[in-house]
């Protein structure tokens, strides 16, 4: 047992006429107005149109989107390039070197001035 709703034959007798409705109606949807198939095939070509023409269209939002991306990541290497490197600037331990006033009025190769 365990069959459930396919179990009796009243079951499967419905389920096949149901999925029979199904393909006749799958069948009307793909003819044209008059009911019938057209010859040339039409419908499935603008249906085949239809799909060529998302692919495309999710084409260009995905080369789109890796654009932006390629964008950001330009952006953020420039960003990094121009910020200034980070160094110690520290003179802490630096001690102070006086000048000597008196060479303030000598040529500057001369006077020992740094």
């Amino acid at each position: 047992k365990g069959l459930g709703a396919y179990h009796d034959s009243s079951s499967q007798s419905r389920l096949a006429a149901e999925a029979q409705g199904i393909l006749e109606e799958l069948k009307r949807s793909e003819a044209g107005p008059g009911g019938e198939l057209d010859d040339s095939g039409e419908a499935g070509i603008e249906l085949s149109a239809e799909q060529v023409q998302e692919q495309e269209q999710e084409q260009e939002q995905e080369q789109e989107q890796e654009m932006e991306i390629e964008l950001e990541i330009e952006l953020e290497i420039e960003k990094e390039q121009e910020q200034a490197a980070e160094r110690e600037y520290s003179r802490e331990d630096e001690a102070a070197k006086p000048w000597p006033l008196s060479n303030l009025g000598k040529p500057l190769g001369s006077s020992g001035l740094p």
